[in-house]
């Protein structure tokens, strides 16, 4: 059962890019060509091991039709974001981000490696690289919400769930959203994509409290307008 019947909660507000005001030093380094996230000098040396990598190049004379290329290899997926703006397409398929194989574990790191990032055919260099691990403690500490508006690149939002009396064991249903995370309290739920199968993620009532819980939802590519809960799961499309 949901915590207070079905609620569909409003987006409150968002932070866009919010990797760049609050990023933590400690999961920031610099490096003179990309580096795969497990091989990044943080958390004490052992590279990062879950979340996102951010790549950040600023100070860059872009020419008028500019083409980027990566040389390298790409695990899983990268976003091109251009002065705010997402460049690369939303994905649409589960076949695009799905595939077959084996590797041996030293080949199979993730990010961008391997080869160079080209902007029309000059290497670039001297990157500043972001290990977004989304923290219990880093969430907790974000201070640059703003009132909700359009965002093109990966943006985190954030809604408010009162429970009045004692929680219990819920789904929240992310079918009108596109791809990303969610986190309730603090804690990382699981991951949603639009094309399915599964449309819920499940929020054991140990993780709620009475009062007031923080859901923030770190959205790539279409955000919704509502977080939606419910009492049952939705396992596949139809």
């Amino acid at each position: 059962m949901s915590p207070v019947g079905s609620p569909r909660l409003a987006i409150v507000d968002h932070i866009t890019n919010p990797y760049l005001p609050s990023q933590s030093m400690s999961d920031r380094v610099t490096a003179t060509e990309v580096t795969a996230m497990e091989l990044l000098d943080v958390n004490n040396g052992s590279g990062q091991s879950y979340g996102f990598v951010v790549y950040r190049k600023t100070g860059l004379q872009v020419p008028s039709t500019p083409t980027l290329e990566i040389t390298g290899t790409v695990h899983d997926m990268a976003i091109v974001i251009v002065d705010g703006v997402r460049k690369t397409e939303p994905i649409t398929s589960v076949q695009q981000v799905t595939g077959f194989g084996y590797w041996q574990l030293r080949y199979n790191l993730k990010g961008l490696y391997d080869g160079p990032v080209l902007l029309n055919g000059e290497v670039l260099q001297d990157w500043e690289i972001l290990a977004l691990q989304f923290k219990k403690k880093w969430i907790q500490s974000l201070s640059d919400w703003q009132e909700v508006s359009e965002s093109s690149g990966p943006t985190l939002y954030r809604a408010s769930l009162e429970v009045e009396g004692a929680p219990r064991d819920t789904f929240i249903n992310m079918s009108t959203w596109g791809k990303g995370n969610v986190f309730v309290n603090g804690f990382n739920i699981g991951r949603y994509f639009s094309v399915g199968p599964t449309h819920t993620l499940y929020v054991p009532a140990p993780l709620l409290s009475q009062g007031a819980n923080e859901i923030l939802v770190f959205e790539l590519f279409s955000p919704s307008s509502e977080i939606i809960f419910t009492d049952t799961p939705i396992l596949d499309n139809s």
